[in-house]
C-alpha cells in the first residue's frame, strides 16, 4: 500500500477574489505580439487579493456558446497554448489561459498555500464566477493536467468536460510520502528535489538566465549536444549558460517567454514543488469519491515516459467515460505537433461537448 501511495504521489509531483473587482485589459500590452490573431487580449482581474492575469479569446463577431479554462504546466505559462486558441475559438469556445499563481502577469504571494490545487481550484471557480459562467470546458497540460482534475473534484458542479495532455488523472491516495523518499523509489524526479530546494531561483535571475532556463527545459543542448536539464538531477548549471535555442521556440516566443519570467523570477514557479504536504492535506477530503463523473479525453504523449503504464491503467478505471488518444511527440505535445493535438480536441469538442456522446 505505502508504494502504491508512494508511486502516485510521485506521479502527482512530476508533473515535471475580491467582490465587485473589475476586469481591466492591460494597457501597456492590449494584444499579445507573439500571437498574431487580433481576438487575443490580455486581462487582469483581483481575486481572492492578489491580481490574476489570462488570455482571453473570443470567436469572430464575439458570439460563444461555451467558455473553455486552460491551465499550464511547468516551466509554462498561458502563452503556451497559443497554437490552441484559433481551434477552439473556430469551434465557437471563449478560451481563458491563465498565468498560474506565481507566473508571468499573475502575482506570486509569498505563503505556500496560494500554490495549491485546492487554492487553483478557488481561483478558477471565483474567475469563472466573475465571467458569468456557471458551467466551463477545462483542459490541462503537464502540472495543468493534473490540477485540472483536482478542480473538477472540489467543484464538481462548475465542470462539464475536461482534456488533459501528457498528465493524466492521479486520484488523491492515502499515504503522504517525501519528496525525497519518493525520488529514490523513481530516480526520474529527482530533479524535483532541486526545484524545491531554492538552489534554482537563487543562481538564476537575470533576463538572460531566464531565456537559458526555458531553452534547457525545452530540449536546448550546448554546442556539443550535451543538456541543461536532466530528470535524474535537474538543471546542469555548468551547461545551462551554454545552452543553445531550444528546437521547438521561435526567437520571438524565448523572449516573451523570458520577459514574463523576468517579472517576479523563478521562486514563484518553484513553489508549485514545495506543496506537496498542503495538497495532501486538502486531498483527504476528496478521498470518499475518486470518480471523474464527467467526460474526459487524455491525450498521451508516447515519447515521454513521465508516467509509469500501470499508473496510467489504474487513472483510467477512476473515469467511466474517457477518451484515449496519443501524439507521437515528447512532453511539449502542444509545440511538437500542435495539428495533431488540435485535431484531437477538435473531435472531442465536437462530437462529446456538442454532440451528445460521453466519450468516442
Amino acid at each position: 500500500m505505502l508504494f502504491k501511495a508512494l508511486k502516485g504521489l510521485a506521479v502527482a509531483l512530476a508533473i515535471s477574489g475580491a467582490h465587485g473587482a473589475a476586469v481591466q485589459s492591460d494597457p501597456a500590452s492590449a494584444r499579445l505580439t507573439p500571437v498574431t490573431t487580433h481576438d487575443i487580449i490580455h486581462e487582469t482581474i483581483n481575486l481572492n487579493g492578489y491580481n490574476l492575469h489570462y488570455l482571453q479569446g473570443t470567436p469572430s463577431g464575439g458570439k460563444f456558446h461555451h467558455t473553455i479554462f486552460l491551465v499550464h504546466g511547468f516551466p509554462d505559462i498561458s502563452y503556451g497554448w497559443r497554437n490552441q486558441f484559433q481551434t477552439l475559438m473556430d469551434l465557437g469556445l471563449r478560451v481563458i489561459a491563465m498565468d498560474s499563481i506565481g507566473y508571468g502577469r499573475t502575482d506570486a504571494p509569498e505563503p505556500l498555500k496560494d500554490y495549491t490545487f485546492k487554492r487553483a481550484a478557488d481561483n478558477v471557480k471565483a474567475l469563472s464566477t466573475k465571467l458569468g459562467v456557471s458551467r466551463i470546458i477545462l483542459g490541462g497540460h503537464d502540472w495543468g493536467g493534473a490540477t485540472v482534475y483536482r478542480i473538477y473534484q472540489h467543484y464538481p458542479d462548475l465542470v462539464s468536460h475536461i482534456f488533459s495532455i501528457a498528465v493524466p488523472y492521479l486520484p488523491p491516495v492515502d499515504s503522504f510520502v517525501p519528496v525525497k523518499l519518493m525520488a529514490q523509489a523513481i530516480p526520474t524526479l529527482g530533479y524535483q528535489l532541486q526545484m524545491g530546494s531554492g538552489e534554482v531561483e537563487q543562481k538564476l535571475k537575470t533576463k538572460d538566465d531566464m531565456k537559458n532556463f526555458i531553452n534547457a527545459f525545452y530540449g536546448g543542448t550546448t554546442p556539443e549536444g550535451l543538456p541543461g536539464f536532466s530528470l535524474n538531477t535537474g538543471l546542469i548549471f555548468s551547461n545551462v549558460p551554454r545552452v543553445r535555442k531550444s528546437p521547438i521556440l521561435s526567437a520571438n516566443d524565448l523572449e516573451y517567454y523570458a520577459t514574463e519570467y523576468a517579472r517576479h523570477g523563478l521562486k514563484g514557479p518553484c513553489n508549485w514543488y514545495r506543496t506537496s504536504e498542503l495538497n495532501f492535506k486538502d486531498d483527504r477530503q476528496l478521498m470518499k469519491n475518486l470518480t471523474i463523473g464527467v467526460p474526459v479525453m487524455h491525450i498521451d504523449t508516447t515519447k515521454s515516459s513521465l508516467i509509469p503504464d500501470d499508473i496510467m491503467k489504474q487513472s483510467q478505471g477512476h473515469i467511466p467515460n474517457l477518451t484515449f488518444r496519443t501524439v507521437n511527440t515528447n512532453h511539449w505535445a502542444m509545440l511538437e505537433d500542435a495539428k495533431g493535438v488540435n485535431q484531437h480536441i477538435k473531435d472531442f469538442v465536437e462530437k462529446v461537448v456538442l454532440g451528445g456522446k460521453q466519450k468516442i
